[in-house]
């Protein structure tokens, strides 16, 4: 049997070291939004199991008896929750499978509850990028491979401030304020009540089709950036054609985002 490579045993105790750096940050983070009032976010601990009775110094053999959950989750001022992965890397990429299937899992389930979920990333403790669960999940769909680049992840960056990152910042708004008279604003808590849906104003509703930002085509395959019809769009999304059929629908939170899945989509036709 050969011998253990030290150049990569010492690789991977520098990589444990800036993943314990990495948490710290995250923490400091979490008391700082926490001291606030703008969020109350903890480390998930795993539930253990011990297996034997501990040492005279206080060591004990457990194992975990649950499968790994998401890191951190909480709860934002007004109530949204907030569930998310943190990974570590001094590559210059990230893989997708850094993820386990049960953390895509958990993840997901509260996506689709409404929860904010994303996978927040070190790059060699330089650079960090909140990436949106839906990018990471799509990865091979949005960059048709399973990892993400740290230029690409740049899209997503979160400023690192003493020590401090910000992960919440900017992020898209979840309360829209509406002036309207007692009477119109009763009928849109109505419908709001009745079921998900979209607020449109008579203008907007008379008004033709927003215009696509930009149209690709070439291999049968054709791909339509468009804005959410506000001047400034906080959302984008890129409709997939094949042979003429609508074959999918995806959404953004930007411009560049929504082309780069456009451009590689019709790239893939030629394959």
């Amino acid at each position: 049997m050969s011998a253990p490579d030290p150049r990569k045993r010492l690789r991977g105790a520098q990589s444990r070291v800036a993943g314990e750096y990495f948490e710290r940050y995250i923490l400091a983070a979490c008391e700082w939004y926490r001291s606030r009032g703008e969020a109350d976010i903890d480390k998930a601990h795993e539930p253990m199991k011990p297996l034997r009775a501990p040492n005279d110094r206080g060591q004990f053999l457990a194992c975990y008896t649950k499968p790994a959950q998401p890191d951190f989750d909480g709860t934002l001022a007004g109530g949204r929750s907030i569930k998310f992965e943190a990974k570590h890397t001094d590559d210059s990429r990230i893989e997708r499978s850094r993820l386990t299937d049960r953390q895509m899992e958990k993840l997901e389930s509260h996506h689709r509850l409404g929860a904010i979920a994303f996978v927040l990333v070190s790059f060699s403790l330089q650079e960090f990028a909140r990436i949106p669960w839906p990018v990471w999940r799509d990865m091979a769909k949005i960059y048709g491979r399973k990892y993400i680049t740290r230029e690409e992840a740049r899209e997503y960056a979160v400023p690192c401030v003493a020590g401090t990152i910000k992960l919440l910042d900017k992020l898209p708004p979840d309360i829209i304020t509406i002036k309207a008279a007692t009477a119109a604003a009763e009928e849109i808590k109505q419908a709001m009540a009745a079921g998900p849906g979209t607020i449109t104003t008579l203008e907007e509703a008379e008004a033709p089709d927003v215009r696509p930002l930009a149209v690709y085509e070439g291999n049968g395959r054709k791909a339509v950036v468009a804005g959410d019809g506000n001047p400034s769009p906080l959302l984008y999304s890129t409709t997939f054609y094949k042979d003429g059929e609508l074959e999918d629908v995806r959404y953004y939170q930007s411009s560049a985002g929504a082309r780069r899945a456009a451009r590689t989509f019709i790239k893939k036709g030629r394959e």
